[in-house]
């Protein structure tokens, strides 16, 4: 098949044959094994290629092939193949979760124009004024390439998201918390209390803010972590206070990196995106991805001078509250193993 260098450096098919080995690793939750879902024939697919013939023709194109990919917590994500190129299309199902189209289209575009590895969007319903069973979408080219493993990523895709990551906190935000609109060329968030944009994000994550009486789950787990937990979460909270914000992708696991071999493709996945202390960003890449990964990633996050200076240390604190989201989230069915993994990372930070 022909590639093509696209403007947001990754690898587009331009051929119009389909080629089902060139696949989209989706940085989703994927449910393969529900018939309804996968939408392998019948009524549902014809509509469906019949309304993805819609939209190729507002670009000039003509379908080869469209197909179910995955089901994620808030979209539903579609592969659509034509006579040119090969894109995806997210259908979005839980809008008062996720990001609007046209804030998604804007970040993305802001984070390309800076240099971030990215899709960005080609068309979405916001700009024809057609949803798919009721739905908003985006369609984006589709990113080639497969997901890193966990604490494993090769030192060159460590470095270009540590500068992906550093394009990123450079969009111009205002406020804290989801982003709500966008205003000239920057992105306003949804209040101006930093402490209510990080619980708009995250779950229990402050000690300071906990209702009187809660046990958290770590606490449950190894009451011994608390006195020490309780001390880095008071670093977390000072510096909340002072550093000005940024726009944070906040959930930075393998499975949000599309790579070719040692070759970082795109970050994936806005639908998190918060404005926050930009030590959020670098305590998720430490709780998923060990100190190794993360020393690299911060290297090349600091060699851009026009970032407010980060530090280490307070990236580690940070982590620790992204950890004690996610032992609350151990308590929903099915994320048990998070408790885990969550109790192992506060313990290894509070021991270094």
């Amino acid at each position: 098949m022909c590639l093509r260098t696209g403007g947001f450096g990754q690898n587009i098919p331009v051929s119009g044959q389909y080629d089902p080995r060139r696949r989209l690793a989706i940085a989703t939750s994927p449910n393969d094994h529900d018939p309804q879902i996968r939408c392998g024939g019948g009524m549902q697919r014809d509509r469906f290629e019949s309304f993805a013939a819609e939209i190729l023709a507002q670009l000039g194109e003509t379908p080869r092939h469209a197909g179910f990919l995955a089901q994620g917590s808030t979209s539903r994500v579609w592969e659509i193949w034509s006579d040119r190129r090969a894109y995806v299309l997210r259908v979005i199902e839980a809008p008062d979760r996720a990001l609007s189209a046209p804030v998604d289209r804007f970040l993305r575009k802001s984070l390309s124009d800076r240099g971030g590895r990215v899709a960005c969007p080609v068309l979405s319903s916001d700009q024809t004024g057609t949803l798919w069973q009721g739905n908003p979408w985006v369609l984006e080219p589709l990113l080639v390439g497969s997901h890193p493993a966990r604490g494993a990523l090769p030192a060159q895709v460590s470095r270009a998201l540590g500068q992906t990551l550093a394009a990123l906190h450079q969009v111009p935000v205002h406020g804290f918390g989801r982003p709500a609109r966008i205003e000239g060329e920057c992105i306003h968030g949804a209040t101006s209390d930093p402490v209510v944009g990080v619980l708009q994000r995250f779950e229990h994550p402050l000690s300071a803010h906990w209702a009187q009486g809660l046990l958290h789950p770590a606490f449950a787990a190894a009451p011994e972590l608390e006195a020490g937990t309780r001390a880095l979460l008071h670093e977390v909270t000072r510096q909340m206070a002072e550093q000005p914000p940024v726009l944070c992708h906040t959930d930075l696991h393998e499975r949000q990196l599309i790579c070719d071999g040692d070759r970082l493709v795109g970050l994936l996945d806005f639908g998190d995106a918060t404005l926050l202390d930009p030590h959020w960003d670098l305590g998720s890449v430490l709780y998923f991805h060990g100190d190794r990964n993360f020393r690299q990633v911060f290297e090349a996050y600091q060699g851009s001078a026009r970032l407010t200076q980060c530090q280490p240390d307070l990236a580690a604190a940070f982590s620790v509250a992204i950890a004690l989201h996610h032992a609350a989230r151990s308590r929903l069915p099915g994320k048990e193993h998070r408790l885990t993994r969550a109790v192992a990372h506060i313990r290894q930070v509070i021991a270094w």
